[in-house]
């Protein structure tokens, strides 16, 4: 996933089955399987992305500014 720090759009370099992002309180902003994720109507700050991969599951912290 790049970039990150990111300005609001993301890239995804990986197959994948699912992405959800979500704020830092459960929120979901994004739940879907595109490979390149537009957030720029999104407010600046830390993020969670979750991407699943054939039933694995890898949550990372994203920054937007």
């Amino acid at each position: 996933i790049y970039p990150n720090p990111s300005m609001g759009i993301l890239h995804i370099h990986k197959d994948i089955d699912r992405v959800v992002i979500l704020n830092m309180i459960g929120k979901v902003f994004y739940d879907g399987k595109e490979k390149v994720i537009d957030l720029t109507d999104c407010q600046k700050g830390v993020y969670l992305i979750q991407t699943t991969i054939k039933n694995n599951i890898t949550t990372e912290k994203i920054i937007l500014y």
